[in-house]
């Protein structure tokens, strides 16, 4: 019994020293009792005969050893050394140390819960416009957001003006929004364009200024102008073109033909009149020569008209060239002679008037 005692004792004891990690070994001098104790460690179990035996050696387990004293039933935890066969006894820091290490290994800490945060939202309400829809922002003083209560846009509620098209201003079709500032234009229309008039004389040209004509648009009653230049002075013109009348009729041997002021007059308001209707007849449908035939003392007449011709030499150059013409100038019938000269657009207008007693 006593031997069964030791040897539960002595298995406590090698349990304890392999926690400990001793690397000493262990002496194989061992009493028979230490035998049978280190027998319960080894896969066969000698029989007590056979431990006093020279030819037995008792196992050695990773160097632990242990011991026993069945007198005192007393067990402890021996470190030997291999080399003296002394035992070391665990110092009582080490104890601490391990009593510690197995109070670390139970203690444990029980986490806190976590803080509970109830939200409390802020509300923001956007109304709707006329693009964008409406909405309400819920806010949280913690970070948290969302939206909700959403409501659709309301859509433009256009307005429309129409404006008419003008002379020289498209038309076309305002669209304002009513609630916003959307504004846009569409459904154009082309401007109708000027309906002019004929061309009048406003201001009659002089020889010290320009006189104008005027054109006026019978829709919007717009006028556009030009200017009439300054007449020339042409008495000259006149002047030259008697004295090559007589240098003709000279070579002729024909008297020369005097100049009249009547004549002259009536002349230059035939050159003005031949602007509007060059032929042998007056605006109002009369003959020019039954005019003539009606001053004092004149009972023969005769006329010579002409159009574009730059100065005096050229226009009898071309009156010379045709027989009617030519007949008149070298008539001998005639004595007395008016010429007129007017100018219109840059255009000479030229009159011979011929008369005799």
């Amino acid at each position: 019994m006593k031997k069964i005692l030791a040897a539960l004792l002595s298995a406590i004891v090698v349990f304890s020293a392999a926690g400990c990690n001793s690397e000493e070994s262990v002496s194989s001098e061992s009493s028979a009792t230490d035998s049978d104790v280190s027998s319960e460690q080894t896969t066969s179990v000698p029989k007590s005969s056979d431990v006093s035996s020279s030819n037995v050696t008792p196992p050695v387990y990773s160097g632990i050893s242990s011991s026993a004293s069945a007198s005192t039933s007393s067990v402890s935890t021996t470190s030997s050394n291999s080399e003296s066969g002394s035992s070391t006894v665990p110092s009582s820091s080490d104890t601490e140390q391990m009593s510690a290490v197995s109070s670390s290994e139970t203690t444990s800490t029980v986490p806190s819960p976590p803080e509970v945060h109830e939200h409390k939202y802020e509300t923001r309400t956007f109304a709707p416009s006329c693009e964008e829809g409406g909405y309400t922002l819920y806010t949280c003083s913690c970070g948290d957001s969302y939206t909700d209560d959403y409501v659709s846009a309301t859509g433009h509620d256009l307005e429309q003006t129409v404006v008419d098209p003008t002379c020289t201003v498209d038309g076309y079709t305002r669209y304002t929004c009513l609630h916003c500032d959307l504004q846009y234009t569409a459904d154009e229309t082309a401007a109708r364009g000027h309906s002019w008039g004929n061309w009048a004389i406003r201001t009659e040209p002089t020889t010290s200024a320009e006189g104008e004509e005027v054109s006026v648009c019978s829709v919007c009653g717009e006028e556009q102008r030009r200017s009439i230049p300054k007449l020339n002075d042409f008495s000259s013109y006149a002047s030259v073109v008697v004295e090559l009348v007589n240098a003709e009729r000279a070579k002729a041997g024909l008297s020369p033909l005097a100049k009249n002021d009547s004549l002259n007059d009536f002349a230059q308001l035939r050159s003005s009149e031949l602007v509007s209707d060059f032929a042998h007849k007056r605006p109002d449908g009369s003959k020019p020569l039954d005019y003539v035939m009606g001053m004092d003392g004149v009972h023969r007449a005769g006329e010579n008209i002409a159009m574009g011709q730059a100065s005096p030499e050229d226009v009898m150059n071309a009156w010379m060239n045709s027989e009617g013409h030519r007949e008149n100038i070298l008539k001998s019938d005639f004595t007395m002679i008016g010429v007129g000269c007017y100018e219109y657009n840059g255009k000479l207008y030229w009159t011979q008037i011929f008369a005799g007693e």
